[in-house]
């Protein structure tokens, strides 16, 4: 900023910083959706293109943002975990959460058309907050939290839209026969009364999205160029192992048994120090530094033969099951 009489302006701007090595989780929440489904003509209880379309804007700011580690959405909310150690806009609190909402929305109202075949007649929009969580345990019971509650909510609108759309009750009344009943009552009323079992509906419906990035093999075409590297690695592995041989000149002086070879090579090993030149010392660790430079290259080209992949998942997150099975990619700090 050009320096000028005004500039003492900025002496008015403050920030917050999120807490270091604690969970950041950002939530953002669709702000009117009630109005906006209803005007787009979103099916009820649920619409999967809208489903997938929210999944598809956590994509994109998974995308934007690779400290996030994991995001889970349910109905027209979205929750983005970032790691602990995450130094994202040096974790200033007003500039992580704008740019996550940002371009969250942004993605939803570009790829709108994409689910629904028409332009949004008017500006979706959604609000968001951070909260620091201090360890897994908290992070867990807050994703506990979000997909229970998806739980509830789903299960109580499939029972009023299946009542209103199928038993032709009015709202009022669905709402009636629904107030203060437990899970198992409205279970009863979807089997007994319409035949459904709320069990055997879409997993995406009662448990929400859990987006994740895990490590899959590249197409053998963009392997190519790795594995021809790789090939090159091992020739001249081969190459250097040839030419270590110097040695070994001593030793084909008494190859007439196998003992011989054996007294020779420890022989050569008690008096190389006393035996070997300054040149030949200097030659031999410079091959042993370049085989370490050759297995550090092997292991970055072994890593270069994968890529991250954002994966979006149904499952139950509130058993470990889920934990267990996706450690090594989440990469969890307690």
């Amino acid at each position: 900023m050009a320096c000028s009489q005004y500039e003492y302006v900025k002496k008015f701007e403050t920030y917050q910083t999120l807490l270091p090595n604690t969970y950041i989780v950002v939530r953002i929440d669709g702000k009117g959706f009630t109005k906006f489904t209803a005007n787009h003509n979103f099916e009820k209880p649920n619409d999967k293109r809208g489903l997938d379309l929210m999944n598809k804007a956590a994509e994109s700011v998974m995308e934007t943002f690779n400290e996030i580690m994991l995001a889970y959405g349910q109905s027209d909310e979205f929750s983005f975990v970032f790691k602990k150690d995450a130094e994202l806009y040096q974790r200033r609190t007003e500039k992580i959460v704008s740019c996550v909402v940002s371009c969250f929305t942004a993605a939803y109202a570009m790829h709108f058309s994409d689910y629904f075949n028409i332009k949004p007649s008017f500006l979706p929009m959604f609000d968001a907050r951070a909260v620091c969580y201090p360890d897994f345990k908290n992070l867990r019971d807050y994703l506990n939290w979000r997909q229970v509650d998806c739980h509830i909510n789903n299960l109580y609108n499939t029972c009023f839209w299946t009542m209103v759309q199928k038993g032709n009750m009015t709202p009022q009344k669905a709402q009636e026969i629904l107030k203060d009943t437990l899970s198992d009552r409205k279970n009863e009323i979807l089997f007994n009364d319409y035949g459904i079992n709320y069990a055997k509906l879409e997993p995406q419906f009662r448990k929400g999205s859990t987006l994740i990035r895990v490590l899959v093999l590249k197409d053998k075409h963009a392997n190519k160029e790795a594995e021809q590297a790789e090939s090159q690695q091992k020739r001249e592995k081969c190459e250097e192992n040839q030419g270590l041989n110097k040695e070994g000149a001593l030793q084909q002086q008494n190859e007439e048994g196998e003992e011989q070879k054996e007294n020779a090579e420890e022989l050569l090993k008690e008096e190389s120090d006393s035996v070997m030149t300054k040149g030949e010392k200097k030659y031999i660790a410079g091959q042993k530094k370049q085989k370490k430079l050759n297995s550090k290259q092997l292991e970055k080209i072994e890593k270069s033969k994968y890529r991250s992949k954002i994966i979006t998942l149904s499952d139950d997150i509130i058993q470990n099951e889920f934990w267990d099975k996706y450690k090594d990619s989440l990469k969890l700090q307690e």
